[in-house]
């Protein structure tokens, strides 16, 4: 009796070892179409990818420019369109910058010079990036081309009234623009900083335009916004 339960525990047990040899590469292979899904997604989820761009920050200047300009107040909104794998991507964007102005060359249509007055850049531009990412990091860099309207001040005096009155002098630019930045990603938000130069084809007050943007802020996803709606 004890021999012939000696026997079958050890084809039992011979039996289990066959089980887990055939079962093995069976598990082995689904764990890997799991973790290849897994990267799947993930690589979808950042092609189709939209942030809006929301920062604040300054407006430095350089040059022939400082003398004219003082660093105000700036803020550039925009969206972060993911291209391909997320790598490359398309940067609209609109930045809305403040000077403090100080008027170096008379007007001949004003008698007076406008001083410690503050003045206005617009300038839109569709610009080209690439970024590299370091875990939740990502370093990026872009460039690209757009227009914009400059507001300058300008005073003029009401002869009966003598009252002092502030215009504003518009002009038309083409711009260029490059930048180099880093974000991080924080749940659905991304905490961004970035460096910009813009370059203007047109001068002011016989002046080359030299502008250097620095912008901190968040970009938030709104990829769902843009995601058809599926109806019942």
């Amino acid at each position: 009796m004890i021999v012939i339960l000696m026997s079958a525990c050890s084809s039992y047990h011979h039996a289990q070892k066959q089980t887990n040899i055939h079962n093995g590469p069976n598990n082995l292979a689904e764990d890997t179409t799991s973790i290849q899904v897994t990267s799947d997604k993930r690589i979808l989820n950042e092609r189709g990818s939209v942030y809006s761009v929301s920062g604040i920050g300054l407006g430095f200047t350089g040059g022939e420019t400082g003398d004219l300009l003082k660093p105000g107040f700036s803020t550039n909104l925009g969206l972060d369109i993911s291209l391909g794998a997320g790598s490359f991507f398309l940067y609209p964007s609109a930045d809305l910058l403040t000077f403090r102005y100080d008027q170096q060359i008379a007007d001949n249509n004003y008698l007076y010079s406008a001083q410690k007055s503050r003045a206005s850049y617009k300038i839109f531009t569709l610009a080209f990036g690439y970024r590299k990412s370091v875990g939740k990091l990502r370093i990026y860099q872009f460039a690209g081309f757009g227009g914009g309207v400059v507001a300058e001040p300008r005073i003029s005096v009401r002869e009966d009234s003598q009252e002092a009155v502030l215009h504003n002098k518009k002009s038309s630019t083409w711009s260029a623009k490059g930048g180099l930045g880093f974000d991080y990603q924080i749940g659905q938000f991304v905490v961004f900083a970035e460096g910009t130069h813009l370059h203007n084809f047109k001068s002011l007050q016989d002046r080359k335009i030299l502008v250097f943007p620095v912008y901190i802020g968040l970009k938030s996803n709104i990829s769902s916004l843009f995601k058809p709606v599926k109806t019942k």
